[in-house]
């Protein structure tokens, strides 16, 4: 769920109402900031705490403490005199002033924080603010640092999104609690980067709390509850699914093999690629033992490959035209469509008369999963929606998957996942480096194996998409990667371990 400045201000307020101390809320936020970094930092390093005077800062201050202990260097720029700071975030300081020191190192890696304003912290920045902003900024570029904003980016309003020119731009949001709505919007995305909600439970409101905009939120919890259920010992591959992959052509057999990888890595009982026959060869030698393959002249022989679920599209190429459009009004089974299947499906539809009907009827299926990157999405709406070209991502995705009642998981900087009649979800994992080739192959082979292990289409892009940002997170945690050398082949190794985390609650 996401709320307003004045919807988290009430939370708080009734929080203190029911006994809890503003201490005891400032305590539970820094804590849960600490974690969020430690998680993602899991070697000590130097953080450098861009702090303004109000419970923002105070809640640094308890995070700092918690670095301090555990060996991390903590510089700090304050921005305002000690004389102006609120009384309990002068408090929170005097208990780690004596640990700080005044200099940043000349080398090695930084983390920045940015805990100059907090809620209500929009709007057209000010001095000293907006100076300590450039002064922040200018050190993420020269050092090359992380940034993380405490509950959000300095100069975004958190109502509607808008940042002023000199914002913070931050890789890492934690906010406190529930997420706010303008963090989601999208001219915040810049700014607000990644995003972890910390949980402060007492600030949480229950699921079906009124004043919650519509919206789902892919924390860790959420997504945890979107999972296939554990496994009885008696299972067996049969159970797990099977996913038939239609891709791949000459020249685009590494997509193939990508979605094929991560369909099995996602857990279908069996795979099988389906690939023209005359690449039959080079295709078998190229995919994983794991995988079969199967041969085909014409569309129509797909129909008798036993499977539960089709993914159609990667590194099809041309040979995605009017005919395969037409197989697939023919062919009822659950699909995730993607790439040249989309491509061809515009193309279709823009043509009018009879293969136009084949579009539209392709569509018509129980569980069917779009995953359009921007380029994509803008051929649809161009094919079906027209009116929507301008609109938000937000707008665009909702706007189409209520009109072709189908599932639409819209890539970009924050994946979002639309589906009729339910909340829109938004991502939170990820990060600029996955902006290469065969992402969205590794995504779409990954939906589908979800979707065979019996995820409705919404539940597996949305744990699809939580689970391949936090793969690529763990490759430049726990890898050898860096932003510049990751690899989609690399995410696929770190799938394993982001399955796990997400099972046992590691953000």
């Amino acid at each position: 769920m996401m709320v307003t400045s004045d919807q988290m201000r009430a939370l708080e307020a009734t929080a203190l109402e029911n006994g809890w101390t503003e201490e005891a809320l400032m305590e539970a936020a820094g804590r849960g900031v600490a974690q969020v970094v430690q998680a993602a930092f899991p070697q000590p390093a130097a953080v450098v705490i861009f702090a303004g005077k109000g419970h923002n800062a105070g809640d640094a201050w308890v995070a700092a403490r918690y670095w301090l202990d555990c060996g991390w260097t903590v510089v700090v720029r304050g921005c305002f005199p000690c004389a102006e700071w609120r009384p309990l975030t002068l408090a929170k300081w005097a208990l780690i002033a004596d640990r700080v020191v005044g200099e940043v190192p000349a080398t090695g890696r930084l983390l920045l924080i940015d805990a100059l304003l907090g809620l209500g912290g929009g709007g057209s920045l000010r001095s000293p603010v907006r100076e300590a902003c450039g002064e922040l900024n200018a050190l993420r570029r020269a050092r090359h640092a992380m940034t993380l904003a405490m509950d959000g980016p300095t100069g975004v309003d958190f109502d509607t999104g808008e940042a002023d020119p000199a914002a913070v731009v931050a890789d890492f949001t934690a906010t406190i609690a529930v997420a706010k709505r303008g963090l989601l919007a999208d001219g915040a995305l810049a700014c607000t980067g990644r995003l972890a909600v910390v949980p402060v439970p007492v600030l949480t409101p229950s699921p079906d709390w009124a004043g919650a905009g519509a919206g789902v939120v892919l924390t860790p919890e959420v997504v945890r509850s979107w999972l296939p259920a554990p496994a009885p010992f008696d299972f067996h591959k049969g159970q797990a699914g099977r996913v038939l992959i239609i891709a791949g052509s000459r020249g685009m057999l590494g997509a193939a093999r990508m979605a094929a990888a991560a369909a099995v890595c996602g857990g279908a009982g069996l795979v099988t690629v389906a690939v023209n026959e005359l690449i039959h060869d080079a295709a078998a030698a190229g995919l994983a033992p794991e995988v079969m393959v199967h041969g085909y002249r014409d569309w129509r022989e797909l129909s008798e490959v036993a499977a539960d679920v089709l993914a159609v599209g990667p590194g099809l190429g041309l040979s995605a035209n009017d005919s395969l459009v037409e197989w697939l009004a023919g062919d009822n089974r659950a699909a995730v469509m993607d790439a040249d299947a989309l491509n061809a499906m515009a193309r279709s539809r823009r043509s009018g008369g009879r293969v136009a009907v084949m579009a539209e009827k392709a569509l018509a299926r129980d569980r069917c999963l779009l995953t359009p990157h921007p380029g994509e999405m803008k051929r649809l709406l161009e094919a079906w929606q027209p009116d929507l070209l301008g609109a938000s991502r937000s707008v665009q995705a909702q706007g189409f998957a209520d009109a072709q009642q189908v599932t639409l998981l819209l890539k970009g900087g924050r994946t979002v996942v639309a589906a009729p009649r339910c909340p829109l979800a938004y991502n939170t994992t990820g990060h600029p480096g996955m902006a290469s080739g065969g992402m969205g192959d590794v995504l779409t082979g990954l939906s589908a194996a979800l979707m065979a292990r019996g995820l409705q289409s919404r539940e597996a892009g949305g744990v699809g998409s939580w689970v391949l940002g936090r793969a690529a997170e763990l490759a430049l945690r726990e890898g050898e990667e860096s932003p510049d050398t990751l690899r989609a082949t690399v995410v696929l190794s770190h799938l394993g371990r982001a399955f796990t985390a997400l099972r046992y609650g590691i953000i």
